[in-house]
């Protein structure tokens, strides 16, 4: 009774000191890892600190692209309503020059110093004359 006794106290010494080796073992290894993971964390949150900076930078870069490229289009529209109202005044002005020079040759022709000029129409009604100054502003829209 006694060996056996002695026996199952030997095997459970050494149970005990199998557990306290390997709660060792797992504690040392928990350890490691716990200081692994900090250190990743560690690593982790200075390339999120990085990656912040890079899109704070590239939102303000965005923004000032977005300004540059909204100024760059109000001065084309401005520049292109500008050339609109010049192509407005200048066939304004072809159209007053067209009827002075063609009122003048029929005076000159009135008056037996040429010959009459073709008939040609002024008004925008008449929009089927095949003689019509604004027949000759389509014609150099098509240039």
């Amino acid at each position: 009774m006694k060996d056996k006794v002695q026996f199952l106290e030997n095997s459970l010494t050494q149970f005990i000191n199998e557990f306290e080796i390997e709660r060792k073992k797992l504690i040392e290894q928990n350890r490691i890892e716990t200081e692994s993971s900090k250190n990743e964390v560690i690593k982790l949150q200075r390339a999120l600190e990085l990656k912040t900076k890079e899109m704070n930078k590239i939102k303000k870069l965005a923004k000032t692209i977005i300004e540059q490229r909204t100024e760059l289009e109000t001065f084309f529209l401005e520049a292109l309503q500008g050339v609109k109202r010049q192509i407005a005044v200048n066939r304004l002005q072809y159209r007053k020059d067209a009827h002075q020079a063609y009122q003048n040759r029929m005076l000159a022709a009135h008056g037996g110093h040429a010959d009459y000029p073709k008939v040609r129409t002024f008004n925008e009604t008449f929009e089927f004359s095949t003689n019509s100054v604004f027949h000759d502003l389509e014609e150099a829209e098509k240039w």
